[in-house]
């Protein structure tokens, strides 16, 4: 197809599955709302980038003034995307995933402060130094359990057999650092969470979901990857230059990262969060829990960002108070901005992976739309909230010999470190030539550092990889995780004493 036919195609497509719905309500001072400023930055993405489809959803007042669906569910097929249409929520699933443990909390099923360990039939977190009885509900809801990175897919291909998440957790589920010490984003943290609401529940992650979360919020077209086949789903395509179809996968940790719902299934979401009525609906948590989801965080490391359960909190979004619901992969977007002091709520799906600055720019214009106080701030503001990891010398104590080990659960790996004051850092795995480290960061305690190679562990697949190392000191020990980064993210104790 040609570029000018593929762009009148696009232009065709988005101009005649616009789906006008409640923003012919009245608006402030009898006055419509002027979205023409959103529409047309959607309008540059659908045929600038290629973007297959997007939809969105603006919330105020209780009232859905804004819900339109853009552009193609599937290219291939030539099915439009419609407002019910469900596209993968990727991370977004957290603070789903977050609303079924507080029900559960809410009936007295769990305790938030009480050891995720407690409450896990199958599988344990585990540590090589830490009490893992110190990782709580609470601590994985915050990303502060001690957990560190980990990701890991599945294909739909195999989902019938796809293989219980307690043998990973009892080989990954491994606390790191010291339980509550800081921030660590973890999918496994939320895939652990979901394996817990199915064994206090008795039935199964995707079951729960559906009975007490989606089904009683009117939420028809949602549900858990797991339940992918025969959806009519918004297909996933690469953010490259083809926009090429994706793979049917599902994340490995479904309570991180496997939800699919609709641009309308996910106002009912949002009008819950923002303590809204929602007609024919159950309201199924308490404004006190609620309020608790976006008001009990912690710090991220940024100076006006935290972290609630499963939701970002963002403490200076242009003069307001932000609550974000977002993920994003290659092939897939998904956002929940929220201002509930505001009571507003902007939804942003898309079916590939489109730059998150651009998600970001039609959400502000958006808000800024029903908010004149939002675009003046806006306009003003240039600083940058995010608070630089200061990059620091290594301190003394660091140079010299190390000698340790990589456990797995194949097997433990010799691992030999130099750091030198002159530069020359090396980095030996068992008795395989030495590979020089290009560079060594050090900041906040810890120093970083990446090699390339291979575990030769199963599930991290054959070839060479970036092995990231992430490290602390205790005295004359020095601890932390191996990352293993190639078609998956995983997670291995390391652990080496001074020479």
């Amino acid at each position: 197809m040609g570029k000018s036919l593929f762009k009148l195609c696009f232009v065709i497509t988005c101009m005649s599955i616009l789906i006008p719905v409640a923003a012919q309500q009245n608006f402030q001072n009898n006055q419509q709302p002027d979205f023409s400023r959103v529409n047309a930055l959607i309008h540059e993405q659908l045929i600038n980038n290629k973007i297959p489809s997007i939809s969105i959803a603006v919330i105020y007042k209780g009232k859905i003034i804004l819900e339109k669906a853009y552009g193609m569910a599937d290219k291939e097929k030539a099915i439009k995307a419609t407002i019910n249409t469900p596209y993968y929520l990727a991370s977004l699933t957290k603070s789903i995933t977050a609303t079924a443990v507080l029900k559960l909390s809410e009936k007295k099923l769990i305790n938030l402060d009480t050891s995720a360990n407690s409450y896990l039939k199958n599988s344990k977190l585990s540590s090589h130094l830490w009490n893992p009885g110190q990782a709580t509900i609470k601590t994985l809801l915050h990303h502060t359990s001690g957990l560190t990175t980990y990701h890991r897919d599945y294909s739909m291909d195999n989902a019938g057999n796809l293989p219980p998440l307690n043998k990973d957790i009892n080989n990954y589920g491994i606390i790191f650092w010291k339980p509550g010490d800081h921030f660590d984003y973890s999918n496994i943290g939320y895939g652990v969470l979901g394996q817990i609401v199915a064994d206090v529940s008795g039935k199964s992650f995707a079951y729960y979901l559906k009975d007490q979360v989606f089904s009683p919020l009117g939420m028809k077209d949602s549900f858990l990857g797991i339940d992918l086949k025969n959806k009519n789903i918004a297909i996933r395509y690469h953010s490259d230059s083809l926009r090429s179809r994706s793979a049917n996968v599902v994340s490995y940790t479904m309570g991180a990262s496997s939800a699919y719902s609709s641009v309308h299934d996910l106002t009912k979401y949002a009008m819950l969060l923002l303590n809204d009525k929602i007609e024919g609906t159950e309201k199924i948590l308490s404004d006190s829990v609620i309020n608790k989801m976006e008001t009990d965080t912690v710090t991220t490391g940024d100076l006006s960002e935290f972290y609630g359960y499963g939701l970002g909190v963002n403490t200076d979004y242009f003069g307001f108070i932000g609550v974000l619901g977002q993920g994003g992969t290659d092939d897939g977007q998904a956002w929940m901005q929220l201002i509930p002091s505001e009571d507003i709520g902007v939804i942003l799906l898309a079916n590939t992976g489109i730059d998150g600055d651009a998600c970001q720019t039609i959400i502000n214009e958006s808000i800024a739309t029903i908010l004149p106080g939002f675009r003046k701030k806006m306009s003003l503001t240039k600083k940058n909230n995010e608070a630089a990891e200061t990059v620091k010398a290594l301190p003394d104590s660091i140079y010299g010999s190390w000698v340790g080990k990589i456990h797995t659960a194949s097997g433990d790996i010799n691992m030999h470190l130099t750091v030198d004051k002159n530069g020359s850092n090396y980095f030996q795995l068992a008795t395989l030539p030495r590979v020089k480290i290009a560079k060594l960061d050090y900041s906040s305690r810890r120093f970083f550092f990446d090699v390339s190679g291979n575990l030769h562990v199963a599930d991290a697949g054959s070839g060479q990889y970036t092995l990231s190392f992430e490290l602390d000191r205790k005295g004359n020990k020095l601890y932390g995780a191996l990352t293993a980064n190639a078609s998956v993210q995983l997670p291995f104790w390391v652990e080496l004493n001074k020479q």
